[in-house]
């Protein structure tokens, strides 16, 4: 019985039915009711109120006529031997009485025989007059209009009524749950059909939503079932609740209180009261329905009295949404049904009222707020009581999404809701409470924005006051259908500030996602919705809490799971804001127009202090003590000029978009902006000891701790220095501290040096160990390296450690409390673990191990290949220089060759390397350079183990393994198919080798060195490389045919499909000849200051990835 059949079931019907009403329409002449309904609401909205209406009532009787609770005992709309018949057009004659027709028309018409259609219309028409009586809100209320735009042509095989009984199995109508789920479906795919702003006609679709039902059992089993077993705790109904959380251990106060609220044995049942404030399809209202019918078949009621009793006293449902009244009224109804067979014809109507005059404030108007209209009296004597239990999920909309038609809205949440305006949902919260007895009980589902957020404290501020959390069921992403964390409180209207409250979470992963369970013995239980496996789960925040407790945080959020050691912390030490200065910064800076990685530009422009381009602080990557630094800035521009916000000494900052706080040294000489904020000591910016302690305190996971427990991850989208400024800053370890943040600072300063992107990077460590080692194998070279790893991340760790140790200790946690740093936390190039393994399964130690030394290996033989292209294309010399060249100035480049930078290897002379998935294509492309760079720098009696080693450490993560292939031929197949993918990524979209690409058959490819191209280059390509690869093509190409005309079998056919690969690669590139011709006729200069995204975006088509690079498809 799966869900997305009812959800195709309800999207397509909510299709299938406009079309047939708005057909209908146009064919019959309208009645004065029709016209005035028009007039009031516009043609489309009746269209959409008949189209539902119709198709709630022929489901509500396909339910009736399959679970035999009609009356007559006929099928309506279908026939039980499956035929194309209506039983009911069959019998209609017997039933001319129970529809009001007219007895001899009737018979007339069966005669004629050629009725079927309109004795149909008759049978259907009356059968909804009849049901008017039991379920008025469906088909007794201003039904004349509706009746006018039944459609025709019902009885056709295409018609609404077979679409009801063809479209959905007969067992999903054996249980009243069907409904909740149709409902739900139906305007399941609304929101792309809506205003940005929303309107008091969208209020309802905007904001509709469906919890799970078992999130509905545990807000009603913790609200109306614990009021009912405090009044009563002698009471049984307990057994039968499946989500009920039993109260923990209180202290006395707390327990002498909740004894003081048990009633007297002649407590008058009709005084409980039950609330749902935005009923939608009904599901609280009739989970609260059963508990209710449970609790008088203890008290001795008569079952067949209670229906009666509860609509007329107990329970009481609003919506603003006439589709939601019809829903949940009949799901009431038929669930009386199951228990009284004459219910439909008893007239006992479900208290569910539309608040259509409330000028679309809905539950939150005042009694006074709501107009003459329609049950005005019923729905004002509604407001007016108080109420047990109120259960509702109510409607999310943040008040600025509120367009002019609900200013009375906007008016209110200034009014009457000073400390919940921001979302009506909020506002929901505000009024339910207001609306309840002492010591009654709400459960909402709201947003963890109001747990945590900083605007929500009011709100907070009248729940530590005034109320108190019962329980709060945490729903992690997902667990209620495409919403973000939302939680499901429970809270109790008297002020118990001790109270140990339940709280627990559960996360998507928690949800058992089959829905059916055929071990079951009935189907209503086999019919069960996506659950939690167990309840409450078993993890870290299935735990106990009270306010007061919690009250230690500043602003007060719900950040249940933090331990009483946590939660004392916030009272020592000095709040964030009296002890760091954080450096005031204006407006971001446009990173497009203005910022570039520093690989982009002329190095000359970046080697002077009195250059204009200086480094920005940018967020960036997650990254703790130094780096994230690439990004340079041009200070000549007038607009950046004018920011004046250059730092004067060392300072540190934060990457505000990340979900582990983590903060950096940065340089002296550095421009920030807001993206980037940054902090120093508040009495003394140079303060260095200060700074360090303060680096160190807030990379501490005592910090991240605190951070998360005032703003637990996904609550903000960034941590801004406001967000920070109630955080306790203890400074009794501080020398200790300083002393080892400075040694964490310079491992990350040598860390972040050591890879290629860095501006101060000198040489590859392979390269390095082998000119200390003067070593002939890689593998050597490696090993050493592996070896210095593992000792750096023991250093490392026993600092980071060491670090956590001070802080917790000046916090005074205890510790047991204390949490022991990983490895893969430790944010350094250095550390494999780090690196690689942070997206690796841990579970088997040993084998997660050996899977992070594998990538570490492969990634280390990456990164050799990467420096590799840039020895050979001149922008690094293997003995250690850093960049050696990346000026773009030709004069300059010979300038260098003739001082002998390059030492024994020479670059490439015109920095334009083929890339050729076949060895005869090139002698020397990139393969080819490669191999001869190994050779030249460990030696040709090595080469072959060299290059095995290579091939093996790709094959390990960078690339597939391919049986039978060489070693050579695996290099090849890297840099031919991978090399390019690779960096991209490592550059961040702002490459400096440049992939010329033929097209999808890669006949031509070649890297160009950014910085070493002119206008001559393209030219160059062409006459150099491309020219001779076609004549190359054309002499294999005959080759080929002419060893066709001999071969036979297998050899014949593998020559056949040579010939076809040649010749769609002979076509691209005579097309890819005339597009490089054209472009280099051009004589295109490039402007490094322009950056990669402009720059790329000049040659067309003949780039690769230009959408990826330059950010638009180029013609």
């Amino acid at each position: 019985m799966e869900l997305k059949l009812i959800k195709k079931y309800a999207l397509e019907a909510r299709v299938l039915f406009k079309a047939a009403i708005e057909s209908q329409l146009n064919l019959i002449d309208k009645s004065d009711d029709l016209i005035a309904k028009i007039n009031k609401f516009g043609e489309e909205e009746v269209v959409e109120q008949a189209a539902y209406t119709w198709f709630n009532r022929l489901c509500a009787i396909r339910y009736l006529e399959l679970n035999d609770k009609l009356p007559h005992g006929f099928r309506v709309l279908s026939h039980p031997l499956q035929t194309s018949a209506f039983q009911i057009v069959e019998n209609l004659e017997e039933l001319t009485d129970d529809f009001n027709l007219d007895k001899s028309q009737v018979i007339e018409l069966v005669l004629e025989g050629t009725h079927d259609e309109k004795l149909f219309r008759m049978a259907l028409l009356g059968q909804c007059e009849q049901l008017a009586q039991g379920i008025n809100k469906l088909f007794g209320e201003d039904t004349r209009w509706v009746n006018e735009l039944l459609p025709s042509d019902l009885t056709r095989t295409k018609s609404i009524v077979r679409f009801v009984v063809d479209g959905l199995d007969e067992s999903f109508w054996q249980t009243i749950d069907v409904f909740n789920q149709l409902f739900s479906a139906y305007y399941a795919d609304i929101k792309k059909e809506l205003p940005k702003k929303t309107g008091i006609k969208e209020l309802a679709k905007a904001t509709q939503t469906t919890e799970p039902k078992w999130v509905s059992q545990y807000m009603v089993e913790n609200t109306l079932a614990r009021r009912w077993l405090e009044l009563f705790p002698d009471s049984t109904i307990a057994s039968s609740l499946e989500y009920f959380l039993p109260d923990a251990e209180q202290p006395d106060e707390v327990n002498q209180h909740i004894t003081n609220i048990a009633t007297t044995p002649s407590y008058d049942l009709r005084e409980l009261k039950v609330l749902d404030a935005a009923c939608g399809s009904g599901r609280n209202l009739l989970l609260a329905y059963d508990i209710l019918v449970n609790i008088y078949l203890e008290k001795g009621f008569r079952a067949r009295d209670i229906p009666q009793e509860i609509f007329e006293h107990n329970l009481v449902g609003f919506d603003i949404d006439e589709r939601a009244i019809q829903i949940s009224s009949l799901t009431l109804v038929l669930r009386s049904a199951e228990q009284d067979r004459l219910f439909l014809t008893r007239g006992y109507q479900p208290n569910v009222l539309l608040l259509s005059d409330a000028n679309g404030l809905g539950a939150i108007a005042s009694p006074e707020q709501i107009g003459d209209g329609k049950n005005s009296f019923a729905i004002k004597e509604a407001l007016e009581q108080k109420y047990d239990a109120i259960v509702t999920y109510p409607p999310n909309l943040g008040i600025l999404g509120a367009d002019e038609s609900l200013i009375n809205l906007k008016e209110a949440a200034k009014k009457d809701f000073a400390a919940t305006k921001s979302n009506l949902a909020t506002m929901f919260f505000s009024r339910t409470l207001d609306l309840l007895k002492p010591d009654g009980f709400t459960s909402l589902i709201l947003k963890d924005s109001w747990m945590f957020m900083s605007r929500y404290e009011k709100m907070r501020d009248i729940l530590f006051d005034k109320h108190s959390i019962c329980s709060l069921a945490h729903l992690g992403r997902g667990v209620i259908p495409d919403q973000h964390q939302m939680n499901a409180v429970v809270i109790r209207n008297s002020h118990l500030p001790s109270f140990e409250a339940r709280y627990c979470f559960t996360s998507n992963a928690d949800i058992i996602d089959k829905q059916i369970d055929e071990s079951s013995d009935t189907l209503e239980e086999q019919y069960i919705l996506p659950r939690p496996k167990s309840f409450p789960c078993d993890n870290s925040r299935n735990v106990c809490n009270s306010l007061a407790k919690m009250s230690n945080v500043p602003t007060k959020p719900l950040s249940y799971w933090a331990s009483e050691g946590l939660q004392n912390a916030f009272s020592l030490g000095q709040p964030f804001k009296s002890s760091v200065a954080t450096l005031p910064a204006g407006k971001n800076i446009d990173r497009d127009k203005y910022v570039r990685q520093w690989w982009e530009l002329n190095n000359h422009d970046l080697d002077s202090e009195q250059g204009s381009w200086k480094p920005i602080i940018s967020g960036g990557e997650y990254r703790r003590w130094y780096g994230n630094i690439n990004g340079y800035v041009n200070t000549k521009e007038s607009e950046i000029g004018q920011l004046n916000q250059q730092l004067e000494s060392k300072v540190n900052s934060w990457t505000a978009l990340a979900p582990t706080f983590n903060a950096r040294e940065v340089p002296s000489d550095a421009i920030y902006d807001a993206s980037g904020p940054c902090f120093a000591p508040s009495e003394n910016i140079t303060d260095e000891q200060t700074r360090l302690f303060q680096l160190g305190l807030l990379n501490s996971s005592m910090f991240n701790r605190l951070v998360k427990t005032v703003y637990p991850e996904g609550v903000l989208g960034s941590i801004r220095p406001n967000d920070l400024a109630v955080l306790p800053i203890v400074d009794d370890e501080k020398a200790a501290i300083a002393d080892t943040v400075e040694q964490l600072v310079e491992c990350s300063k040598e860390d972040w040096h050591s890879v290629e992107t860095s501006i101060a990077f000198g040489s590859h460590p392979i390269m390095l160990e082998h000119l200390k080692a003067s070593s002939t194998l890689i593998a050597d070279d490696f090993l050493t390296i592996e070896s210095d790893t593992h000792q750096f991340v023991n250093y490392i760790s026993s600092l980071e450690q060491s670090l956590n140790e001070h802080v917790d200790e000046s916090y005074q946690i205890d510790a047991n409390e204390r949490v022991v740093i990983s490895a893969s936390d430790l944010s350094f190039y250095k550390n494999p673990y780090f690196t690689v393994g942070t997206n690796l399964d841990e579970s088997e130690p040993d084998a997660y191990k050996a899977k992070v030394l594998n990538t570490f290996r492969s990634d280390t033989v990456v990164s050799l290949i990467s420096y590799i292209v840039g020895c050979i294309m001149g922008r690094f010399s293997y003995t250690g220089d850093g960049v050696v060249f990346a000026n773009q100035d030709v004069s300059q480049f010979k300038s260098v060759l003739n001082k002998g930078m390059y030492s024994s290897f020479q670059p490439d002379d015109d920095a334009i390397v083929p890339l050729a998935e076949d060895s005869w294509v090139y002698e020397d492309d990139a393969t080819g350079r490669v191999v001869e760079f190994v050779k030249s720098v460990w030696g040709a009696e090595s080469l072959n183990q060299n290059i095995n080693f290579i091939a093996d450490s790709l094959i390990l993560n960078a690339i597939n393994p391919k049986k039978a292939e060489s070693a050579e031929n695996t290099l090849r197949r890297y840099l031919s198919t991978q090399f390019f993918k690779e960096h991209v990524t490592k550059y961040a979209r702002k490459p400096i080798y440049w992939l010329f690409s033929s097209g999808k058959e890669k006949a031509f490819e070649c890297l160009v060195y950014m910085h070493r191209y002119n206008e001559s280059t393209l030219s160059r390509m062409r006459t150099e490389y491309l020219i001779p690869l076609i004549g190359a093509y054309e002499a294999q190409y005959n080759l080929l045919s002419e060893q066709q005309l001999q071969a036979t079998g297998t050899e014949a056919r593998t020559i056949e499909k040579d010939l076809k690969s040649l010749g769609g690669k002979q076509a691209e590139l005579r097309s890819f000849d005339e597009q490089l011709k054209h472009f280099a006729e051009k004589r295109i200069t490039l402007d490094l200051d322009d950056g990669v995204k402009v720059n790329y975006g000049k040659f067309g088509n003949l780039l690769s990835d230009v959408k990826a690079i330059h950010g638009k498809v180029v013609n």
